[in-house]
């Protein structure tokens, strides 16, 4: 034999190609028959609705974050709200106290004025203090008198002597003239009363 000489490549028979061929022939159409089966195709649907579920729970979380958010944020906005209403309240209670004081205020002026009591303090004079009546003579009592009833301020009777209609005349007297009301010949009735008639009293 000679050495040189190649050996010869095996040959495949054909009968095994055709094997080959008709297996896998075979498999597809017994694959077709299982895959047209109704149960398998039932099978296949669970399988992928099963496969699709962690996606499903995935968007459904992501919906309820959105929610538990809008939620945290319609919460917060209530307690703002409740925040405001009660400052509010607390604001309208203010009010209706300071009402409630001005109104007491006003009801003391009014019964002043209406008591025949000062409602503004007049200021007293530089040199004479301010004092309920000052002492005066008949005489100059009665110089009072007829000032006050050449002013207009009467009928006054000038008898020296202060009485209910000259304490009448003398409270409407300081009234018109803007002093504190006190039906007496005090220190700054006389000196306005002196500057009205053009007289001195003292």
């Amino acid at each position: 034999m000679n050495a040189n000489t190649s050996t010869a490549a095996p040959r495949r028979h054909p009968s095994g190609v055709l094997a080959i061929v008709a297996a896998v022939g075979w498999g597809a159409f017994v694959w077709s028959l299982i895959a047209g089966d109704p149960e398998v195709q039932s099978a296949q649907a669970k399988v992928e609705r099963v496969q699709s579920a962690p996606d499903r729970v995935t968007v459904e979380r992501d919906q309820l974050a959105v929610e538990h958010n809008r939620l945290v944020t319609q919460v917060r906005d209530l307690q703002d709200a409740e925040r405001r209403v009660a400052r509010a309240q607390e604001e309208v209670a203010n009010l209706e106290r300071m009402r409630v004081r001005l109104t007491q205020a006003v009801d003391q002026v009014r019964a002043q004025l209406g008591g025949g009591q000062p409602s503004v303090a007049a200021s007293p004079s530089p040199t004479q203090p301010l004092t309920p009546a000052m002492r005066l003579s008949g005489q100059q009592i009665r110089a009072a008198q007829e000032a006050l009833a050449a002013l207009g301020y009467g009928p006054v009777q000038a008898d020296g002597v202060v009485g209910a209609g000259t304490r009448t005349a003398i409270k409407a007297f300081e009234r018109s003239s803007g002093l504190a009301i006190t039906g007496e010949l005090t220190a700054a009735t006389v000196k306005a009363l002196e500057a009205a008639a053009g007289v001195s009293l003292q």
